[in-house]
């Protein structure tokens, strides 16, 4: 019977622990019970880089990953309005990605006037300039023999050296691997990072009030205090051994040449004197966490203050905003802060992206100065409208209302800005070649001359039927400046 009891204690004891180790568990991993102030600052902190990823930017993101992947046409209409006078400025494109070939078409135009006309032409590395004011045929350039090209125009010697005969166009084309190997790089740095960071470097307060947005809250909050000449030794130790891993260099030659790594190390690299020299000031980095969810990450050194929140708490929408407070300095008379604010809400197949900026002056920082009147609050806001019309189109609208703040104009008005995408698969462009261009790699210093009498001749011509154009204007400009103003349309004085 004692045995039989024993056993049931034993069985008692054993239960009891297996719950408490569980609960234990679930502690530490499901809450925030016992971790440390540096484990939490880790959490929340990276919270919030998740939560960036997944703000929402329907329909927008689908129009700039399509643009760049799949064939397509465009057309961006702009118009504007200045002192009772409309001007319209029209763009149509085409990009056919598979071949890599792409057409451009730039007009400006008014109610009475034409004020310029050009097309651009791009193919099997040729690229094409066509003003009808001008020639009728595009003006070409090949990738190729752009030295000999430099010496017809006189360069002298010194200076054609510095020319490649032909541009090196390096293409990104990372694989799948290759992003993996760019993740794993990544995560390989961080961790060299955290591995330079003393763990006493971490602190954690509760129930703090702060100001979320305009509201008071009362959080948690997890700060990692760094100096600057600690962050600049650290960003020194990780970009020396960063630029000299054989794995980022593998995936940086993909987009760009050994010679720009070389330049990017030299404007990069921190120098040891770099950082003695520098003025030491604590540096803290903050995220501020209520119910297990970061609400806010703020960066504080000195007076100088940056408030960064992501709030995707609403279905189909996003809120980004970004406050950035500089003190008053011997550099800087009045303390300044700058609001930004993005948010985008997708519904009926319409997505509102809207931009609100606003520049906010210290006004007791403003009575001590010897000019106030320099220092007036400003605000702008920019609203984009995306459509996704149908599966191939998608059409984007942009209003700025506050444009003559931006331009310092009240009497300019936008009254269109609109951008339509159309993907097609079926885009033909043509290419560029004798029929429809004068290819000019080969010309000599002759012909050269020939052409820009052709050239002059027709500037002339169209500066008496069309002398609004901007070609008219610059004929008649260049004409008077280089004494040419008896130039006849056969081109002679």
């Amino acid at each position: 019977m004692e045995k039989e009891k024993s056993k049931s204690i034993i069985g008692i004891i054993l239960i009891v622990l297996v719950l408490v180790v569980c609960g234990l568990t679930y502690a530490y991993t499901a809450t925030d019970i016992f971790k440390s102030p540096e484990k939490l600052f880790k959490k929340y902190l990276s919270n919030n880089i998740e939560s960036l990823k997944k703000v929402n930017v329907k329909p927008l993101d689908e129009l700039l990953k399509r643009s760049s992947k799949e064939a397509s046409e465009f057309n961006l209409e702009f118009g504007m309005e200045s002192n009772g006078k409309e001007m319209k400025a029209t763009v149509e494109g085409k990009t056919d990605i598979k071949n890599k070939k792409e057409y451009a078409s730039l007009k400006v135009t008014d109610s009475e006037n034409e004020y310029f006309n050009m097309e651009f032409l791009m193919g099997n590395e040729t690229l094409g300039i066509q003003i009808d004011e001008l020639h009728e045929k595009y003006l070409a350039l090949e990738n190729r023999d752009l030295k000999k090209l430099a010496k017809t125009f006189g360069l002298d010697e010194e200076d054609i050296e510095q020319i490649p005969d032909k541009l090196e166009f390096l293409e990104s084309s990372y694989s799948e691997e290759d992003m993996k190997k760019a993740e794993n790089l990544k995560e390989k740095y961080l961790k060299k990072i955290d591995e330079q960071i003393d763990k006493s470097k971490y602190k954690m307060e509760k129930n703090v009030k702060t100001d979320v947005n305009g509201e008071e809250v009362t959080a948690n909050k997890y700060t990692l205090t760094l100096t600057t000449k600690e962050i600049a030794q650290i960003e020194r130790n990780i970009t020396t051994e960063l630029f000299d891993d054989p794995e980022f260099i593998e995936l940086y030659e993909k987009s760009s040449s050994k010679e720009t790594l070389e330049e990017l190390k030299e404007d990069v690299i921190i120098t040891e004197l770099d950082i003695e020299n520098m003025e030491e000031k604590n540096v803290d980095i903050s995220v501020y966490e209520k119910e297990s969810k970061t609400i806010k990450t703020d960066i504080v050194s000195d007076e100088n203050k940056i408030d960064f929140i992501v709030d995707n708490s609403k279905p189909d929408e996003s809120t980004i905003l970004l406050s950035m407070y500089t003190a008053k300095s011997e550099d800087k008379e009045v303390g300044q802060t700058v609001n930004i604010k993005f948010n985008n809400k997708y519904e009926n197949k319409i997505g509102t992206t809207t931009l609100e900026i606003a520049n906010i002056y210290d006004k007791a920082d403003i009575e001590e100065t010897y000019s106030p009147e320099d220092y007036e609050d400003e605000d702008y806001k920019i609203v984009l409208k995306t459509e996704k019309k149908d599966e191939n189109n998608i059409v984007m609208n942009i209003m700025l209302d506050d444009v003559e703040k931006l331009m310092e104009d009240e009497d300019i008005k936008i009254s269109k800005c609109e951008l339509a995408y159309n993907f097609n698969n079926n885009v033909e462009i043509e290419n560029l070649s004798e029929e429809n261009a004068l290819i000019l790699n080969d010309y000599t210093e002759a012909q050269f001359g020939e052409l820009f009498q052709e050239l002059l001749k027709n500037a002339y011509e169209s500066s008496q039927n069309n002398p609004n154009s901007l070609i008219g204007m610059l004929a008649q400009y260049a004409m008077f400046l280089s004494g040419l103003s008896s130039v006849t349309p056969n081109g002679t004085r």
